[in-house]
């Protein structure tokens, strides 16, 4: 079945290989199952197995490098329809039952389009950063002072809890938080959450 990788014909594609993973946070406990308090989705990566095999196949070759290399950014439409992806790796293996072509091996992955990204820095100070261009470059557009805030805790207040509550993670709420133990908040203290 032919498929299609930023336009470029692939004339037979036999496999198909979709990665799909999360990162996760986890924290040990004294008894029971570790909590995980954060989950991040990685970003779609897919392999491809198949042959090209035409008069042409040193053009597309040619081609396909070239777009790896400038790091392009486009579709691949097969049996799986991708929007967004990158081509990390390119492995053409030329054998002596294809006579005007070559295997090969595709890498995929997807990239994020994101329009702003918000840093943390030293004190309560976050510069603001934001794409200008769609590979992934990032400068700094401006400094924007952002006010902390606090909670006031009550009775079963805690760090996993507060997170959730206020869309902060664990690690970040303990690190800025230090003089109070993540298992014991005192009733009353008040505690930075963003």
């Amino acid at each position: 079945m032919p498929a299609f990788l930023y336009g470029i014909r692939l004339d037979v594609v036999y496999d198909e290989a979709p990665e799909d993973s999360v990162e996760t946070n986890r924290h040990p406990v004294e008894e029971g199952i570790d909590v995980i308090d954060h989950i991040k989705k990685n970003p779609a990566k897919i392999t491809l197995s198949g042959v090209i095999n035409a008069k042409d196949h040193r053009r597309r070759e040619r081609m396909l490098r070239d777009r790896m290399h400038k790091g392009f950014t486009g579709g691949y439409n097969g049996r799986i329809r991708l929007h967004n992806m990158v081509m990390t790796k390119f492995v053409p293996r030329y054998t002596n039952a294809i006579v005007n072509g070559f295997e090969f091996t595709i890498n995929l992955e997807e990239r994020a389009t994101v329009s702003r990204i918000v840093k943390e820095t030293s004190g309560d100070t976050q510069k603001r950063t934001s794409t200008i261009s769609s590979k992934g470059v990032q400068q700094t557009s401006s400094e924007v002072e952002i006010k902390p805030t606090y909670h006031t805790v009550v009775s079963g207040d805690t760090f996993w809890g507060l997170s959730r509550q206020y869309g902060s993670t664990v690690a970040w709420l303990e690190k800025v938080n230090k003089k109070y133990s993540a298992n014991s908040l005192p009733i009353g203290a008040k505690v930075r959450v963003k």
